[in-house]
């Protein structure tokens, strides 16, 4: 089982083709009932929508000159992100197996059972025609992305059969980015072609879960994870992934615990974050 990354090499946490459109009445119905969800959970960490809006707007202008200044940057090398087709597959398992030394990589079939749900939501990044790094979404509609749950019950398992065609919110379940190739902000740029699929297929917004990995540090200086998540947002602590993904326009929803038990570091917990399409 693996989570999303915050940040190139790091394995972070969870975070859509466009189903039938909704009538306006549905849709605004759907909009409450979503919203209403997040909010529940939100006031756990304070009002971030505004400040999260407004930073959404400002990443969505800022988007296209970063890649500009990103290739300044990299000099003659050639970063490209594209959709991953079943030919990667070799080259991804590749890739996992050197970012996540220390697990079990991806089984092929379930690589192969991801790309062919949904193609439009999982990306590789090609570095000098090499793969550099692997992104997988899927859609998921409000009321199960955004409500308590785990990395299985969300992914079918890692296997991406959860997928809905009708679902209004894009679920990113895993970046991983080759660790030596961290100065290209491959996982920045991945965050950018999210936010992209989700306006051009209009969709409500993004959900992840993400990781905590400095908790188990910090652990016995708060009260539980709530606290620590909360003294990250008010740059107490540093958390290198919970930081990226505040950054990168993501508001706060709350925490699950037991969301991927494996990950130590994070006692458990995974961090539920939403960026709304403005």
């Amino acid at each position: 089982l693996r989570l999303d990354v915050g940040q190139d090499g790091n394995r972070a946490g969870l975070e859509i083709g466009v189903g039938e459109e909704r009538g306006n009445g549905d849709h605004q119905a759907r909009r409450g009932r979503d919203e209403g969800l997040g909010d529940a959970r939100g006031k756990l960490f304070g009002n971030t929508r505004t400040r999260s809006r407004h930073h959404a707007e400002d990443l969505d202008h800022a988007d296209d000159g970063a890649e500009k200044a990103q290739q300044r940057r990299t000099g003659n090398d050639c970063c490209e992100i594209r959709e991953a087709t079943l030919q990667d597959i070799d080259a991804i398992s590749r890739l996992v197996e050197r970012v996540y030394p220390d697990m079990p990589p991806y089984p092929k079939d379930m690589l192969r059972a991801q790309v062919t749900a949904y193609p439009e939501g999982h990306l590789i990044a090609l570095l000098n025609g090499e793969v550099a790094g692997y992104c997988a979404s899927i859609r998921l509609p409000g009321e199960r992305a955004l409500v308590p749950h785990t990395w299985k019950e969300a992914t079918g398992g890692g296997y991406g059969t959860t997928h809905d065609d009708a679902g209004d919110y894009l679920y990113g379940y895993e970046v991983c980015v080759d660790p030596a190739l961290r100065r290209y902000r491959v996982g920045q740029r991945f965050y950018q072609a999210r936010r992209r699929l989700c306006r051009s297929q209009r969709l409500r917004g993004i959900v992840i879960v993400g990781r905590i990995p400095n908790y188990h540090r910090r652990a016995k200086l708060v009260s539980g994870p709530e606290e620590y998540v909360q003294a990250v947002v008010s740059k107490r602590f540093r958390d290198p992934v919970l930081n990226f993904q505040l950054r990168q326009g993501y508001e706060l929803i709350g925490v699950l615990p037991g969301y991927l038990p494996l990950d130590k570091e994070s006692m458990g917990n995974g961090v539920q974050l939403i960026w709304r399409n403005p």
